[in-house]
């Protein structure tokens, strides 16, 4: 997929609608609880992967970030749902979604910090193969998943290879560096038609992902007996 130059003022353009905050978190609580399972359903993992959660309380790079992450990749699925998908294995209704949540949630699970680590990408697919495999995901979206999840390290240029899931976690990936000052380069990002008006949102998702969700989530976890992603705000 080509970088968003933009747009070119002679082509035509799809109608589409403006995505609002609300559109933004509208998936918030059902990602909370998807999180929250694939979270405990891997602890037993941390045996076999070492790197697994172990900066998952943090606020760069934590469970803060992948919510966030999972928010701006579904509104952006959304939006290329709206362009036409071409025929891929993550086409067919919901494949994409369940694709983006995935990515989301695995792409940054095996850091070991918050520093440069570029092979975290690697580290974090290798988990979501072994995952994909003991639950026998179809080999296409787990294929999908996993050049997402190499891309957002090893791809950091618009790469025209990359798919719709890795559009997706890319784009969103770029967007949440707001928690650190900064804007997105236009010259990296995909041209995906929605990141240019989620940005305006990114400031208040962070916000209120770090203030409040996080709190509700630490209570949720607190009361199922497991290790907490991330400490109190």
């Amino acid at each position: 997929m080509a970088p968003d130059g933009g747009g070119n003022a002679g082509s035509p353009q799809t109608k589409t609608m403006t995505i609002t905050y609300n559109d933004l978190i509208a998936p918030r609580s059902a990602l909370f609880e998807r999180f929250l399972g694939l979270y405990a359903e891997l602890q037993p993992a941390r045996n076999q992967f070492r790197r697994l959660f172990t900066s998952a309380d943090s606020p760069i790079h934590g469970a803060d970030h992948w919510v966030r992450v999972g928010l701006f990749g579904l509104a952006i699925a959304k939006k290329l749902r709206e362009r036409g998908l071409p025929a891929s294995p993550v086409a067919e209704p919901g494949a994409l979604e369940e694709a983006v949540i995935l990515a989301a949630f695995f792409h940054d699970c095996a850091r070991w910090s918050d520093g440069g680590e570029l092979d975290h990408g690697r580290a974090g697919e290798e988990v979501w193969r072994w995952y994909a495999a003991e639950r026998k995901f179809p080999d296409g979206l787990a294929a999908s998943v996993s050049q997402a999840l190499l891309f957002h390290v090893d791809h950091p240029a618009v790469d025209p290879a990359a798919g719709p899931v890795a559009v997706c976690l890319c784009n969103a990936d770029r967007l949440d560096r707001v928690r650190l000052g900064e804007s997105p380069k236009p010259k990296l990002m995909y041209d995906d038609g929605a990141w240019r008006e989620l940005e305006p949102l990114s400031e208040r998702l962070l916000d209120e992902v770090t203030r409040k969700v996080a709190l509700v989530r630490l209570a949720i976890w607190s009361g199922r007996g497991m290790p907490r992603p991330f400490p109190e705000h």
